[in-house]
């Protein structure tokens, strides 16, 4: 558009509002900072949590973690491993106390005669608890014996 004999100007037609959001958009990705922070790659965090047969064994606070060690395909079972807070394979403590498994009950005595309770428990019987079991107040014993 020219007036008169001074010089050339050319309007330009203001942006629609439509496209000024990606006018803007890209105004703000030129400028702005970054604020993600780039982490190294490295395994996952484990979730940690206490182990419960080391605790009943008397050994608090040992920290285990679950780590998938592959999937039986015929079964479909997922196979697992305990680690300890450094990766190591986990050995629950005071297993040694147990054995390898604790030896079932395969008979139950009841006796009132402390003497035929001292007899039994030379004969390698367990004690397991007194009480009153009569309105006498006679004491019965339980004794268990093991394999």
């Amino acid at each position: 558009m020219q007036i008169g004999a001074g010089p050339a100007f050319t309007v330009k037609a203001t942006p629609s509002p439509e496209g000024a959001p990606s006018v803007i958009s890209r105004f703000i990705e030129s400028f702005s900072m970054s604020t993600t922070v780039q982490a190294e790659a490295s395994k996952p965090q484990r979730k940690m949590q206490k182990c419960n047969r080391c605790e009943a064994a008397g050994f608090p606070n040992q920290p285990i973690a679950f780590e998938k060690m592959g999937e039986d395909l015929a079964t479909g079972k997922i196979n697992w491993k305990l680690v300890d807070e450094n990766g190591n394979e986990h050995v629950h403590k005071g297993a040694w106390a147990f054995g390898s498994r604790r030896k079932r009950i395969v008979d139950i005595a009841t006796v009132t005669d402390v003497s035929e309770a001292r007899k039994l428990l030379v004969l390698g019987w367990e004690y397991k608890a007194s009480y009153p079991a009569t309105i006498a107040n006679v004491p019965h014993y339980v004794l268990v014996k093991r394999e």
